[in-house]
């Protein structure tokens, strides 16, 4: 995960994002959001169809029931499904395949010429599973909510942006970042928020990715799901520091929320405590390690209860 430190420019993180969602190692979080079930049941509900495209043995992509079930969309005057929202599932019926298959010509087909150019530049993507939920108009945009399954079993939530670009409907990455970091909200937490309220941020849990951890393995994901119990919606995202505290070559993931948080809300974070990079050699050893996390790290957001802003928890990791 990388570290977004207080004071980048905007446009630079979105850069940033936007390359690490393409190569598959971040995507959109509604922001990077993961919709992982968290260990306690929150309040917050995300709607998704429960189809999805997977891959076979044989590599090819086979779907028991048709890809796209919308939950809700919009309509005509007569009551039919508006024409351009039935594009959009068509356009993610094929997105979808590109995602799982890897086949970047079936996204490059349906985005604007500024998304096609990232996906055409050598950068690959790869997904367990995709499955779309709501798909709705806002404005001139097209929003088309899906869930991506990475290869290592940790599903994210995304919203997709499409716009019209040479009078056609076109999926753009750019937009789609913007409308993440945003904070739109496509369901909400059913809880008002209260100006005069308080904010209170704590964990609720951590899972981690594959269920069976091999130590070493890059593969390795752990997600936090970190919930606003407060009355009032955050100005701005929280801040958070992981770490593995017996791993002694672990150094702290830091990283900052870009979206308010609602009250009754639960955001996820993920990091993968075994990533490799050219600074430091993994080499750490079976056995259960203590993840320790840190919300509101800078204490830059007021809380009423700052007591509850530390959390461990026991994570095992195997050999094989």
């Amino acid at each position: 995960m990388k570290n977004l430190q207080r004071g980048f420019v905007i446009p630079l993180i979105i850069t940033v994002i936007a390359l690490l969602l393409i190569s598959g190692g971040i995507y959109f979080y509604t922001n990077k959001k993961t919709i992982n079930t968290p260990v306690q049941e929150t309040s917050k509900t995300t709607e998704t169809s429960a189809t999805q495209i997977s891959k076979t043995e044989s590599e090819k992509v086979v779907t028991d029931t048709p890809i796209i079930k919308t939950l809700s969309t919009s309509t005509s005057s007569t009551g039919s499904e508006d024409t351009d929202i039935s594009l959009v599932k068509d356009f993610m019926k094929e997105i979808g395949v590109g995602y799982t298959t890897g086949e970047n010509s079936k996204i490059i087909k349906h985005a604007t010429d500024a998304t096609s150019a990232l996906f055409s530049g050598g950068l690959t993507q790869s997904a367990k599973a995709f499955s779309v939920g709501k798909i709705y108009k806002s404005g001139d945009k097209i929003i088309a909510d899906n869930t991506i399954t990475k290869t290592n079993g940790v599903p994210e939530s995304n919203s997709f942006v499409f716009i019209k670009e040479k009078g056609e409907w076109k999926f753009d990455l750019a937009e789609s970042m913007k409308w993440a970091m945003s904070g739109n909200k496509n369901t909400g937490s059913g809880v008002t928020s209260n100006q005069n309220g308080n904010i209170d941020f704590i964990v609720t849990g951590i899972k981690v990715y594959p269920t069976h951890p091999i130590v070493n393995n890059e593969d390795v994901e752990i997600v936090v799901s970190v919930k606003n119990i407060g009355t009032k919606t955050s100005e701005k995202g929280v801040s958070l520091e992981g770490s593995l505290l017996e791993f002694k070559k672990s150094i702290p993931y830091s990283w900052q929320e870009l979206a308010p948080i609602l009250p009754g809300e639960t955001v996820n974070w993920s990091y993968k405590p075994y990533n490799k990079n050219e600074f430091f050699k993994i080499s750490d050893t079976a056995g259960k390690r203590t993840l320790k996390i840190d919300i509101n790290t800078f204490k830059d957001i007021k809380e009423s209860n700052y007591d509850n802003n530390t959390f461990t928890q026991s994570v095992e990791f195997f050999v094989k």
